[in-house]
């Protein structure tokens, strides 16, 4: 089965990641909401799905590790 995320979507995709990561390191989950909807355009994959959940229930500890495992993987692309 072939990976829905798009190659051109996956920079983007890390970016956000990547500034979520930052807004959760500086306490601003206010700003982290926004970003959520902007990932949501994107197709989405479970891994991703499953950091988004994380990021809606709060679960920042949790997402954290997630994150960096999903750009670790995927910047390599």
């Amino acid at each position: 089965m072939a990976n829905p995320l798009q190659n051109a979507d996956l920079p983007k995709i890390i970016k956000r990641l990547e500034l979520i990561k930052t807004l959760i390191s500086l306490e601003e989950e206010k700003e982290i909401t926004g970003h959520i909807i902007k990932l949501r355009q994107f197709s989405l994959n479970g891994e991703l799905e499953n950091i988004i959940s994380l990021l809606e229930e709060k679960s920042y500890s949790m997402a954290m590790p997630a994150i960096e495992a999903f750009i670790n993987q995927h910047h390599q692309v």
